[in-house]
């Protein structure tokens, strides 16, 4: 019941982190619009301007995942030194092993 529970909350700390980059990403879109319609109309090149755009999009991106993906891994070691006796991957070893679990 604790693991459901666990990812559940897990499950949704992901959607709603998904939904604030989305969000941040349109904001960021909305300001740059003027901007994108005058590149769009000098520039040489569309698939140029929206190379540019999805490359500031995605610096914007991986800038906030950066923090999050080293707080996992330290998360992973406050958690494997939490369990005692088993592996944090006893559960998918089990189930190789034809064992239920």
């Amino acid at each position: 019941m604790t693991a459901a529970l666990a990812g559940f909350f897990g499950a949704l700390a992901l959607l709603l982190a998904a939904v604030g980059l989305y969000g941040i990403d349109d904001v960021y879109g909305h300001e740059r619009r003027r901007e994108i319609g005058i590149r769009m109309r000098s520039a040489p090149s569309r698939l140029r301007v929206m190379s540019g755009v999805v490359r500031d999009g995605l610096a914007v991106t991986l800038g906030g995942a950066r923090p999050g993906f080293r707080r996992r891994a330290r998360t992973v070691q406050l958690v494997k030194s939490l369990l005692f006796g088993i592996t944090a991957h006893d559960p998918v070893d089990a189930g190789r092993r034809g064992q239920r679990l």
